[in-house]
C-alpha cells in the first residue's frame, strides 16, 4: 500500500488550517484548541462553502478525500455518465478499495488518456500524488509535492459543483459537504457495502464526452 493511505487525521482544526489557504473570514471563526468537526460545521453554517471544501480535503486522509471526490462526481454523473469519466472514476475507485502501487499508476494512466482536463482526471492525479514517489518505476525516488492530493480533490469537487449549472452550484456544494461529513463519520465508506462500479455506456449512448 502507498504510505499516505494510512495517515491519521489531525486532532485540531488549527493543524488543518496550517495546511490549506482559508479566507480571512474563515480564520476569524477558528477557536483555540478546537476540534476539526465543529470548525467545519461552523464554516458550512456561515456559508463559507469554498473554505469548507478546502478544509475537508485537507482534513480527511488522502484515501478518504479521494473517495469523497468519487462520491461527488458520481452524484453529478449518475444520470448520464460520460464513458471516459466513468472509466477514470472506476480506476480511481479501485485504488480506494485496494490502494496498491499498480492501481495508483493505472489510475494515473487512465486520467492521462482522458486528456488530463476532466473532473475525474483531477482525482486520478490525486491518486498518483498519494504515493511515496512520482518518479517513473525503477527510477530514484521523487517525493510528491506536499498537499497535492487535497489540492486535486478540492479542485474536482469545486468544478463538479458547477457542472450542472452555476445557479445550482451552491446547493451542490452544500450536498457535497454533507457527503464529506458522512465520509468522516464512516457513514459513506467504500467498506460500507460491496462496491458496484458503474458500467461505461456504449459510444452510441453518450450524451456528452
Amino acid at each position: 500500500m502507498t504510505p499516505e493511505t494510512h495517515t491519521t487525521r489531525p486532532e485540531l482544526a488549527s493543524e488543518v488550517v496550517k495546511r490549506c489557504a482559508l479566507s480571512t473570514d474563515a480564520l476569524r471563526l477558528l477557536q483555540p484548541d478546537e476540534a476539526p468537526q465543529p470548525f467545519f460545521a461552523r464554516l458550512v453554517r456561515e456559508e463559507l462553502l469554498t473554505d469548507a471544501v478546502q478544509f475537508a480535503a485537507y482534513y480527511l486522509t488522502p484515501r478518504e478525500a479521494i473517495w469523497w471526490g468519487c462520491l461527488c462526481l458520481w452524484q453529478v454523473y449518475r444520470t448520464a455518465p460520460p464513458k471516459r469519466e466513468t472509466e477514470v472514476l472506476n480506476a480511481v475507485a479501485r485504488w480506494v478499495v485496494e490502494p496498491d502501487d499498480a492501481r495508483r499508476l493505472a489510475a494515473r494512466a487512465m486520467g492521462q488518456a482522458s486528456g488530463n482536463n476532466t473532473l475525474a482526471s483531477n482525482l486520478a492525479r490525486a491518486v498518483f500524488y498519494s504515493g511515496d514517489s512520482i518518479a517513473p518505476p525503477g527510477q530514484p525516488r521523487v517525493a510528491p509535492p506536499e498537499g497535492q492530493v487535497a489540492h486535486c480533490v478540492a479542485a474536482a469537487v469545486m468544478l463538479a459543483s458547477k457542472t450542472i449549472s452555476y445557479e445550482l452550484s451552491e446547493a451542490c456544494l452544500v450536498h457535497f459537504l454533507e457527503l464529506a461529513g458522512q465520509v468522516s463519520r464512516g457513514e459513506a465508506s467504500w467498506q460500507a457495502e460491496e462496491l458496484r462500479l458503474p458500467t461505461p455506456p456504449d459510444d452510441g449512448e453518450l450524451q456528452h464526452a
